[in-house]
């Protein structure tokens, strides 16, 4: 709960994700009930260069087989 208070309070982060310039892989759940994957999308849409995945069956968590 804090986690969630703390980022829908944090502002806009876009000029940040902007300036990366690392390697970026944005991995979203379809199945996530907690953030909708339009914001991974948006998330990966503003760093440059970065990759999308959307996971089937996935939800906010990593699936066991990945842990």
């Amino acid at each position: 709960r804090r986690q969630f208070m703390a980022v829908g309070t944090s502002g806009d982060r876009a000029d940040g994700l902007r300036a990366l310039t690392v390697p970026t892989l944005v991995i979203h759940g379809d199945h996530d009930a907690l953030i909708d994957q339009i914001g991974g999308r948006r998330t990966a849409e503003l760093v440059p260069g970065a990759r999308f995945e959307l996971i089937e069956g996935m939800g906010h968590d990593y699936p066991p087989q990945l842990w």
